[in-house]
Formats: structure tokens, C-alpha cells, sequence
């Protein structure tokens, strides 16, 4: 296969596929053997990879589902997951509900968990197979949330709320002092080590709620902080 160079930020980069080949040979042997229904198809023009297809889901009743997908390849794949979508917006809203009942998002896009939850294993070389079976089975619940009208499994809010939900969830014992801590997490105020920790111990930052702080932003990340709480002037 001829790789093509692509521009980002004025760079030419080769795509994620050019840079690790034995990946992509991999992957299309995983999706061929568990997943024959989708294949992996490289954009000419553009050089975005995905799967496109379908995703069988079986039933008692011997009538099996077939959903239309598509899964794209991130530039940093398999740093980062791939992205499913409902390809054929299969799943529309319960009445008087919206599509983020569902977990789904503009596009289609299915939002199999909160991004810091992700059981996504780069540098596993089944993680592609993995990803895979939990999309079925989110086709499956979505299935069951067409007969039921509900969403009956765990799930965190969207967006902002399910993220201070897993701030609080990460605080444990300490969620008491989410209201404190919350605005130094997502950088809407800015504490240095040696200056008073926000809670009332007294402490210093370093000494106190520093490392609970970066182990919360790291688990999320910069650019989903940003996203999700942004500043006044952001």
C-alpha cells in the first residue's frame, strides 16, 4: 500500500496507519475474523481510516438486528479509541424524549462511557476486538431501550454533569468538599503549592489536596476540562 503524507498544523505527518502498518494488518485480521460484517476502508482523499458495515446483533427469536456503523480511526490511533457512530440513525428518540437519553450524541456518535472511564488498551493487540463486542453491546441496550423507553444500566450524566459526577465519585470520602475543590480541578481557579489548600485543614496545597487534584486532571484531561468547564474569558 502506497502511504500518502497529510497536512496538520502545517506539518506533513504520515497517517496513524503509514506509522505502525503492523497494526492496520492486525486489525483488518481481527475485524475479518470476529467482525466480517465491516471493513476497513482508507479515505484516498483525506487519509481517515474507518470501519463501515454493519454490526449483527443475535436474538432468542432467531430474527437477528443488523445496525448500520461506522467506527473512525483517530490521527493518534491506537493512542486514542476509535469513535462509533449509528451510521443510519437506526436508534431515534423515545417520544418526548431526546437522543442523549439514549446515549447518543450529534451524528450518531454512541457514547459507550465517560471518556476517563475507558477501558481502551492501546497497546493491546486484542483492544480493537474489545471495543467492538462493548459497541455491540450498546446496540443491544439500545434494542432493549426501543421496547422499555428507559435506560437501565449504571451511566453518568452528559457532558458537564456526568464529569462532576466522577469528580465526586474520585473525591470519595472527600465528596463533601466537591464545592471547594471543583473550581481548582477544572481550572477555574488556580492554587499554588505553597499557598493555603481551598479546604479548611490549613495545610498547605502541596501537602494536602494537591495530589488528589492532579490525579482527578489527569484522569480527565486538559483539553476535556477546558471543553466541558470553560473559563469567562475562554
Amino acid at each position: 500500500m502506497r502511504v500518502r503524507y497529510f497536512r496538520q498544523n502545517r506539518t506533513l505527518i504520515r497517517p496513524w496507519y503509514g506509522r505502525n502498518a503492523a497494526r492496520l494488518t492486525a486489525d483488518r485480521a481481527l475485524v475479518a475474523e470476529f467482525y466480517p460484517t465491516l471493513k476497513l476502508r482508507i479515505e484516498s482523499s483525506s487519509g481517515a481510516a474507518s470501519l463501515e458495515g454493519s454490526i449483527i446483533i443475535p436474538a432468542e427469536c432467531g430474527i437477528s438486528s443488523e445496525i448500520a456503523t461506522r467506527v473512525e480511526f483517530p490521527g493518534d490511533y491506537p493512542g486514542s479509541e476509535p469513535i462509533p457512530y449509528d451510521a443510519d440513525s437506526h436508534f431515534q428518540p423515545w417520544p418526548g424524549r431526546t437522543l442523549r437519553d439514549r446515549h447518543i450524541a450529534g451524528r450518531g456518535r454512541c457514547c459507550l462511557w465517560l471518556p476517563p472511564c475507558s477501558p481502551w488498551n492501546s497497546a493491546d493487540p486484542l483492544a480493537l476486538k474489545h471495543f467492538l463486542d462493548q459497541l455491540a453491546i450498546f446496540f443491544d441496550k439500545q434494542l432493549i431501550y426501543d421496547v422499555t423507553g428507559d435506560w437501565i444500566w449504571p451511566a453518568y450524566g452528559h457532558e458537564r454533569e456526568g464529569y462532576v459526577e466522577f469528580i465526586r465519585e474520585q473525591l470519595g470520602t472527600e465528596a463533601g468538599l466537591i464545592d471547594i475543590l471543583l473550581p481548582v480541578i477544572t481550572m477555574q481557579h488556580s492554587v499554588g503549592p505553597n499557598q493555603e489548600c481551598p479546604c479548611p485543614s490549613g495545610k498547605k496545597f502541596k501537602k494536602c489536596h494537591l495530589q488528589v487534584v492532579e490525579k482527578i486532571q489527569g484522569r480527565i484531561g486538559v483539553a476535556r476540562i477546558r471543553t466541558n468547564f470553560p473559563r469567562p474569558q475562554d
